[in-house]
This record gives structure tokens, sequence and C-alpha cells, in this order.
């Protein structure tokens, strides 16, 4: 019987009856064999022995064809089936076979798997490279003795430490929700140990000075000015921005009648406070002095400038101060920071229309800086401000043309006089004059305040200033917070506000648990508790 040959091909199957003949070309009948590159590997094809097949013929087995020999690609393969002959290339072939589809398997190497992949669970004690698997893990967990001992730790949320826990310190200036140790508070203590922007520096100079209106250089600082905001070399004063109460004074004894003094507090040049006197006879001492509050940009320039005619002055003495008022954290006996309460500085340009022989309240027009509360009535010229202690600061400088006029400045609560200064013209007339008068006072939130003036003959250039300034709300320098109630480990060595309390963590006894400061310093109190 005729044996079928069905070799597995991209051609199909070819039945051993149809198969008249296979061969390839180029090749020797049963002396070479076809290797075609397949992506399995190399795949032997036996050399077909090309003979006459009739439907008589015994088939032939792949199985049994000699072994295969190397051929070439261009080599090619003829199939006869039916009458109909194919050659195809060793390439073709290899083309025509499908390429395996791995896209259902994983690399060896660094494989990636999805879904829910499967290892075999190693042994509970097992510790080498083997997967471990979720069972093997769950019974790690659960296997693990003892259970960690977490009574030394805190836990994130809301944690209570005891001892002398600590923290990184923040730079310097840092404002947020950091942790401020210990050191931090007493770095910022100790940089705000001095108010900023405040000094008071003197002259005592030679009358020369005055033969001309000149600024006024003041070589000694009796106190502040850390920061060398007044330039003693210049006599400019230019501070960091914010406000600031600023006062200039001299003193002079003259030997020569009918001398006049000036002295003016500028900024950036401009006069924006002045006095005035005019020595009434030979031999005459003289006091002529100024004040204003205002707002400094941290730019901004002052000095102070003088003019007289001092020919027989035998010597004057100078004095300027400022401290800034920006620093008050109040209003008055508010303990919380804020803005400043009760302040205030308003002038009157005109008042040689005002005042006459019988004492009047001066109504102020125009308000320089401050009175955000409205606590000085623009109306009726009274001042209402909030509970609190105060400085209270008027004057009056002007020409007094009539000889015998009196200059009369006083200053009232609830409609009391409280203190007043009074200066006259003598005898020659035509004279300046300054009547000055500064007060602290006590407000219960109801009391009010203001200021009366009178003239007794014609007063000429005159004008006016009225200003305050809280100093109950004073919590410490600019900066400072005042003071504070401090915790921490070991006794109080800080430097910190008069009055701050401290109360030490690791106390073991009555008489260390709780201290005072008592000189804004470094010196601490101990109080003894009850128990």
């Amino acid at each position: 019987m005729a044996r079928g040959i069905k070799p597995k091909h991209p051609l199909g199957s070819v039945a051993s009856g149809a198969v008249h003949g296979v061969m390839a070309s180029g090749v020797s009948a049963g002396s070479r064999g076809i290797k075609q590159p397949h992506p399995l590997g190399s795949v032997s094809i036996q050399p077909l022995t090309v003979v006459s097949v009739s439907s008589a013929s015994t088939g032939v087995k792949i199985s049994e064809l000699p072994a295969a020999s190397a051929v070439n690609d261009t080599d090619q393969l003829e199939v006869n089936q039916d009458g109909t002959s194919r050659r195809l290339t060793i390439s073709q072939i290899t083309a025509l076979t499908p390429a395996p589809d791995l896209s259902a398997y994983a690399l060896i190497a660094s494989p990636t798997f999805t879904g829910d992949p499967k290892a075999p669970t190693p042994a509970t004690d097992d510790n080498d490279t083997s997967i471990a698997t979720t069972a093997f893990t769950r019974a790690a967990i659960a296997s693990f003795a003892p259970a960690p001992d977490l009574s030394a730790y805190a836990p994130l949320a809301s944690p209570v430490f005891t001892g002398n826990p600590t923290a990184p310190t923040p730079t310097a200036g840092d404002n947020d929700t950091s942790i401020a140790t210990t050191a931090f508070v007493a770095a910022a203590l100790a940089a705000g140990a001095s108010a900023s922007g405040d000094f008071c520096a003197t002259l005592v100079g030679p009358a020369s000075l005055l033969t001309s209106a000149a600024v006024v250089i003041f070589p000694t600082i009796i106190s502040g000015n850390s920061g060398g905001w007044l330039n003693t070399s210049t006599g400019a004063y230019t501070p960091p921005a914010g406000r600031y109460f600023l006062t200039a004074q001299f003193y002079g004894h003259l030997t020569s009648a009918a001398t006049n003094l000036w002295i003016g507090i500028t900024k950036n040049g401009g006069v924006v406070s002045s006095g005035y006197s005019t020595t009434a006879s030979a031999a005459y001492s003289t006091l002529v002095s100024c004040a204003v509050t205002l707002d400094a940009n941290g730019s901004d320039t002052f000095t102070v400038v003088v003019y007289g005619t001092p020919a027989a002055a035998l010597g004057f003495d100078f004095l300027f101060t400022a401290f800034p008022i920006s620093g008050i954290k109040g209003p008055p006996g508010d303990p919380y920071p804020g803005t400043v309460g009760g302040d205030f500085c308003a002038t009157h340009s005109a008042l040689g229309g005002v005042l006459g022989g019988a004492a009047a309240t001066i109504v102020w027009p125009t308000v320089e800086v401050g009175n955000s509360g409205g606590w000085l009535n623009l109306s009726n010229g009274r001042y209402t401000p909030p509970a609190g202690r105060y400085c209270l600061f008027t004057e009056i400088s002007g020409v007094l043309g009539v000889a015998g006029t009196i200059l009369q400045l006083s200053v009232r609560k609830n409609g009391v006089d409280i203190g007043d200064a009074m200066l006259d013209a003598g005898s020659g007339g035509s004279q300046w004059t300054n009547p000055v008068v500064e007060l602290l006072v006590d407000a219960n939130g109801t009391d009010w305040f203001d200021v009366q003036g009178s003239a007794s003959a014609g007063v000429t250039t005159c004008r006016g200033r009225f200003l305050a300034y809280p100093i109950s709300g004073i919590k410490g320098p600019p900066g400072d917070p005042g003071a504070m109630f401090l915790s921490g480990a070991g006794a109080p060595t800080l430097s910190a506000a008069k009055g701050t309390l401290y109360t030490r963590t690791d106390a073991t006894t009555t008489t260390t648990r709780l201290y005072v400061n008592t000189d804004g310093g470094t010196t601490w109190a101990n109080f003894t508790s009850s128990a």
C-alpha cells in the first residue's frame, strides 16, 4: 500500500497519493540536507530523495530520510501536487512560519506580574531569597514575640513629653509653627534688649553755633543709639520704620537783651516742629523746646536746627531725644500685641487770631499722625482715650507784640486744670515765647482732657501742638514681648522681661517650681508653693 507523508508545514498537509515529487533545486538527491532558521531554534529538514511516485509507489517517511546537511537561504524546495509545481526559498519558508506569542508569559529576569501572582509559601523559619508570600508574612507577624514596647515613645498627634525634651533651634527671625526652644527665646530677648531707634544725645557748645541757622551736631550719646541711628558726625537721625516721639531743646544764658532764639525739628529738610523765645533783658536765661510725634519710613532723616542772634551769649546746652511708640502693644491694659492705642499728634498753625484775654479751649484742626480711634474730638478739642496711663504734651510758640502780654497754656482733666505754663513779654514787646506743658495722667476710659490758652494782648505768628501716647501699654522695647510665661528644665538663667514667670518642669521640691524675673535681666527669685 502506498504510505502518505503528512508534514506539518505552512503549505498545508500533502497527501501521499498526491505527491509526485519533492526536490531541492541545486541539491543533489539523497546527498544534501536542508536547514532552515526558525524562531525556536535551528530545525533540520532531512534531504528528500527525488523519486517518481506513482499511485502504486510506496511512500517515504521523513524520519527515514538521511541526515541533513547545510543549505543556503536561497536554495529552493519544489513541491509538485496534482501537476502544479511550487518553488519556495528557504527564507520564504522561514517567513511563513509564525513566531510564538509570548505576551502571556513573564521574563525570567526581573519579571513584572499582573493579577494575583502566586508562589509556594516557604516554611515559617525560612530565611533565604525565596519569595515571601502573604501567607508567610502573616505567619511571621503572628509569631513575632515579644510585641514592641512603645512606652518610651510619644505619639505623633498631641505628644506629651517628660524630662528635658529638645528640638532643633530655629534660625533668628523665624516666624512659623516651629518649636521655639529656650535658646531661640533667649536670642530673641537679647536681640530686643534695647529699644529700636531710641537715643538721648547732648551738646554743650559755644554761642557761635547760633550765629546762623544750622544743624546741631550732637557728639555725646547719653543712652541708646545702639543701632547708630543718630549720626554723631552729621547730626542726622535715621530710625527704622515706625512712629516716634522726638523732642529738642536748648538752654542758654544771654547777656544781651532782645535776643531772638529759635529751635526746630526737620524731616527730610522741612520743619515739622519749632519753638521760639526772646530775651527780655540782659543776663537772661531761657529754655526753648519743641516736640513732635511722627512716622518714619526707614529712610527719612531728622535733624535739629537752631537760629538766633546771641552776640553776647555765654553758652548753650542742647538736648535731642527720640523713642519709638510704634513698639507699644496697646491699647493700655491690653496684654496682647496690637496697635498703638490712644496716640495722636495734632497741630494748629494760626492761633494768633484765636487766643484772647480769657482762657478758651483750643480746637486742633489738623491730625498729623495717630488718632485712629477718634480719641481726639476735632470739633470740641477733647481727648478721651481708653483706660490707661498717658503722656500728654502741649506747647505754643508765638510772638508777643505788646509789652506786658502774658501767654498762658494749661491742660485740663474733666474741666479741671492739672498743669499749666505761663510766659510774659516783659517790657520789651515783640518777644518770642514758647510755653510747654508735659504731664503723665491716668484715664478711666471716660475721662477727657483738653488744652486751654489765653493771651492778654496781641499775639502774632502763633502756632501750637497737642500730642499724647500711652505708657501703660508699653510691654518693653519694640520686638520685646514683655513679661511672659516660660517653662523648662533646670533653674532659669536666661534674660527676660521683668515680671516674667518661669515654671521648672523637673522640679522636685516646693521651692523650685516657680520663679519670677526681678530685674529684666538674668535675676530670678523662686516662690514656695503649697504642695
